[in-house]
């Protein structure tokens, strides 16, 4: 019973880090990208238009930006495997989401 709650906690902590990973972040701005200009999202100094989405580097990940029909950003991170046996290998900065995650490695 006590590894039932321990794994309980476990995956209440993992559900509750994605949800906070993956909140959307009002963000409308009025921009251009390349030459094209109009109402789009603006987070830090990037910019994207509704539907778009780019790579962003944060400590040892990467996430997937995306700027949502309603001008909010959203970050989906890498992927995780709940159940321990997984972990991803080789991060590589010079590939896109979710390249740049690495390569699963299961035991």
């Amino acid at each position: 019973m006590r590894n039932l709650a321990i794994l309980v906690t476990i995956l209440i902590i993992i559900a509750m880090c994605h949800a906070f990973l993956s909140r959307k972040i009002p963000a409308q701005a009025e921009g251009c990208v390349e030459e094209r200009c109009g109402t789009l999202c603006g987070y830090e100094d990037q910019k994207l238009f509704p539907g778009n989405s780019l790579t962003v580097y944060r400590d040892l990940t990467c996430l997937q930006m995306i700027c949502t029909d309603d001008f909010h950003v959203r970050f989906e991170p890498c992927p995780y495997d709940a159940s321990g046996r997984c972990h991803f290998e080789n991060y590589d900065r010079n590939l896109t989401w979710p390249d740049c995650c690495g390569i699963k490695v299961c035991m």
